[in-house]
């Protein structure tokens, strides 16, 4: 008995040190009360501009800790400042508002919303409290905390601070250079930076101006300076040719050809590429604005709420580009955020590891207690066995007359066991998948229901799909494609618990259905989902293996939630479906929660699937061509053909949208063969009015080389025109000769059979090989652009472009560069023997007629 009791208490003991260590991952709210108070936030931008995101953070943040409803109106001024637009949102707002829709505050953003509220108050919310936030304009703030129940906050970029920053993190340099424009806000940055200057005599201050400059005149600007200068990004919008850049774009331009350090002191460019500065933080503005929002509900009278002038700002670093620069973390104030910064993985994981040692210091212990009174109850068990053996004599002679009853007992068990396995047999048939063995969706629903009604659960649908898994059944067969999703749905298995159910929709289509409980903080919940989301993708994306080849899979994910998302499993369902394609078509291998502005996205894109068989029909698709340059004859050679799609208002849509669409709908034969007549007529128009040869290459896509007509369809048209087969060239990418190489191989091999050379486009962008140079019937490497920018910047890309030019060369292949914009990159380019150079240094894509002229003009 004793024994007994002790093995009890051990048994307790480990359950307890087990559960304690135990770091389940589960995804359940606390669930909420209906929020009491409502809030409506208008932007005077749009929902994607930069800033919003942070803003938006911020107010959540707040409002939802004290259960407060936030509504968001985007005004879109950024894109379309026009009396039209702000007259159709004040129809808009007053039609809301006339419908017994009450707000008890009102949060704006930016300078036009609030002019927007300051102007038609009356007419619009004569009663409701006004909270602004992100103003620029000091005096049209000082004017609206003057007006009845008004108060906020003001923008301001504090440049002394970002100077006072500037030399004393560099105190050797002698100019200080400011980006600007000529748009309103550039024309500010300019005035305050000259004026600024008469507090820094011992420095020089000199201001360039992009609306002064071409892309390409600017960029030479900029790759001028010295390293040793500083400069400041205030303002780059436009340039002297009305193009117009965001943030990103005007990042990308400054960070590739500015040697000197760039600070920056307002959102955007930090961790892209910029140094870093004294920033603006709009989510301490948004969070700023709500808790006024909130004081004001609370019941304080908002002309007792002081406006705010000192804008809220954070010292925001990128690491890998201070330490390019020398710089140290100890060089900057106190409590700077610092971008990009390596893991201490012994600090990221110290909460983990001390109790896990411990934990396992103390089972160590037990299971020692374990075996010592383990070896005392086999003693024990010896001693039975030799008592059981005398026992066993005795029952002998029970046995005979027991058998009789136990045959019959037998014979009904099994009548019975053969009954329910009838049953569970049909069963399994009904609700479960055959090829993987996971519930099928007839199961999926049955699940959802169960869920749906017990509104006390809150759970997330996870829709994931396998990327390009149309081209493995193309090209490897559906054995082989039945094979891999058989091993997806195995590894996928792992995830199944009590809080996670699994099933396959059909294709290469799995949903999982997760409960989400025990973590209460927001913040925490989200890391939870995410870590959850990517080790499942993780799963997806190891090698897979079948008959003797490797594949490599990746995976995109929609995940909708309930009840946030809907209440409805149907709806639940699509919103997931509709976030996963999303997500697909920002550049699959990734997962994306849905939001409400997928819808107009999804919307978006069914229009432009609906409008590209129109567009073939009425000649909106057009041909541009950029040329290509001989480094040792410096002579045109050749050019290649590019697609572009002008919309009947005269918009472009850019082939980065509508080509992944016409690859997923099936169009992109159609697409393809009209450009391949496109060219091989442009070519033979070139030759009829300048007596000379065009040579033209043309980009082919992976769903067009998985057609068993290909390579005689296009020969066909080369024939058709009277090309010489010499002077056409296809483009292919690796992404092709990943999802269907052997027969992407016999088409290239046909092709170069009849004289048609053979370019593989972006080496270096994906899973570059030098494999390929060797297996493939290439004749021409292009290199991809980024090797070409950064080669200028880092030795260690020169030296690979060196090396990609030397070993193509070795095996009797030619070199074409992309995206060769300055006369550095091209001398660099020429001391490797570089064969052939594109870009715009020379000429950018232009339409054919131009084309002529060029050729003419350069011939």
């Amino acid at each position: 008995m004793r024994d007994k009791n002790k093995r009890t208490l051990m048994a307790f003991v480990f359950i307890l040190v087990s559960v304690i260590g135990l770091n389940c991952f589960t995804l359940t709210y606390a669930a909420t009360e209906k929020p009491a108070y409502k809030v409506l936030f208008i932007s005077s931008y749009h929902a994607g501009f930069d800033t919003l995101p942070a803003q938006i953070e911020g107010m959540k943040r707040v409002f939802d800790e004290a259960n407060i409803s936030l509504d968001i109106d985007y005004m879109d001024t950024k894109r379309v400042d026009t009396e039209e637009n702000y007259d159709n949102y004040f129809k808009f707002l007053k039609f809301r508002l006339d419908q017994d829709l009450k707000y008890d505050v009102i949060l704006v953003g930016d300078d036009n919303g609030l002019q927007f509220l300051m102007d038609h108050r009356e007419n619009l919310v004569p009663d409701i409290p006004i909270v602004f936030f992100c103003i620029n304009d000091l005096e049209r703030a000082t004017l609206a905390n003057n007006m009845s129940n008004v108060t906020g906050i003001v923008e301001g970029i504090s440049l002394k601070a970002n100077l006072d920053l500037a030399v004393k993190l560099f105190p050797n340099a002698k100019k200080i250079y400011g980006i600007v424009d000529n748009s309103p806000t550039g024309k500010g940055d300019a005035s305050s930076f000259m004026l600024a200057a008469d507090s820094y005599s011992d420095y020089q201050f000199e201001l360039l101006n992009a609306s002064n400059y071409t892309l390409e005149s600017f960029k030479q600007k900029l790759a001028s300076l010295n390293a040793s200068d500083i400069v400041f990004y205030m303002s780059y919008f436009e340039d002297s040719t009305g193009n117009n850049y965001d943030i990103d774009e005007a990042t990308a331009i400054i960070s590739e050809t500015v040697k000197a350090p760039v600070f920056r002191m307002s959102i955007g460019g930090v961790g892209n590429g910029l140094l870093g500065g004294n920033m603006v933080s709009y989510e301490e503005q948004g969070r700023l604005a709500a808790n006024m929002a909130v004081s004001i509900i609370k019941g304080e009278n908002p002309n007792d709420i002081h406006m705010i002038q000192e804008s809220p700002n954070k010292v925001i670093f990128d690491y890998e580009i201070m330490t390019r620069y020398g710089l140290k973390i100890d060089d900057l104030p106190k409590g700077s955020i610092i971008l990009n910064k390596p893991i201490d993985y012994f600090q990221l994981y110290k909460n983990i590891l001390m109790p896990a040692i411990g934990i396992l210091i103390v089972l160590m212990f037990f299971i020692a207690i374990l075996i010592v009174d383990n070896m005392k109850l086999k003693a024990k068990d010896k001693m039975l066995y030799e008592n059981n053996l005398e026992l066993a004599a005795l029952n002998e002679e029970m046995i005979a007359s027991e058998e009789e009853l136990r045959d019959q007992y037998d014979r009904l068990t099994d009548s019975q066991k053969s009954l329910y396995e009838s049953e569970e047999r049909y069963r399994v048939l009904a609700f479960t998948d055959t090829l993987t063995g996971l519930s099928n969706r007839t199961a999926l629903m049955l699940y959802l229901d169960g869920f749906v009604i017990d509104e006390s659960k809150k759970w997330a649908l996870l829709y994931i799909d396998i990327d390009n898994f149309k081209y493995i059944n193309d090209s490897s067969g559906h054995e082989v494609g039945d094979s891999i999703l058989r091993q997806i749905g195995n590894r996928l298995r792992l995830f199944e618990n009590k809080y996670a159910f699994l099933s396959r929709l059909g294709g290469d289509e799995f949903v999982m259905v997760v409960e989400r409980e025990g973590v209460s903080n927001e913040e925490e919940n989200l890391h939870s989902a995410n870590f959850f989301v990517k080790e499942v993708m993780a799963q997806i994306e190891k090698v897979i293996e079948v008959q003797g080849l490797l594949f490599y899979l990746t995976c995109s994910v929609g995940i909708s939630n309930y009840p946030e998302d809907g209440k409805d499993k149907a709806m639940l369902l699509r919103k997931a479906d509709m976030a996963m394609y999303q997500a697909k078509f920002a550049g699959r291998s990734r997962f994306l929660y849905f939001d409400e502005q997928m819808e107009l996205a999804f919307s978006q894109k069914l229009t432009i699937q609906n409008q590209i068989r129109f567009a073939l029909s009425s000649n909106q698709f057009l041909l541009y061509y950029q040329p290509q340059y001989d480094l040792r004859t410096n002579e045109m050679i050749g050019s290649e053909a590019l697609i572009r799609w002008r919309d009947g208002s005269g918009s472009f849509i850019p082939p980065s949208v509508f080509i992944p669409i016409a690859e997923e709908q099936g169009l992109i034969q159609m697409i393809g063969s009209w450009v391949y007549e496109e060219a091989a007529n442009h070519a033979r128009s070139w030759f009829e009015k300048t007596g000379k040869r065009l040579n033209i290459s043309v980009n082919v896509s992976a769903l067009e080389l998985s057609d068993e007509q290909f390579a005689d369809s296009f020969i066909e048209i080369i024939n058709r025109y009277g090309l010489e087969p010499e002077q056409v060239a296809v483009e292919i990418t690796e992404s092709i000769l990943i999802v269907a190489k052997d027969k992407a191989i016999a088409h290239l091999l046909r092709l170069k059979e009849k004289g048609i050379k053979v370019h593989l486009d972006d080496f270096g962008a994906g899973y570059s090989s030098l494999n390929y140079m060797i297996s493939l019937p290439l004749d021409v490497v292009k290199i991809d652009r980024q090797f070409i920018t950064d080669m200028i910047v880092d030795t260690r890309y020169e030296d690979m472009v060196r090396f990609i030019i030397d070993i193509s060369h070795c095996y009797g292949l030619q070199v074409i560069a992309e995206g060769v914009e300055t006369q550095e990159q091209l001398e660099k380019l020429r001391s490797m023997n570089c064969d052939i150079i594109q870009g715009y240094h020379y000429a950018k894509p232009m339409p054919f007629d131009a084309l002529i002229e060029f050729g003419q003009m350069k011939g």
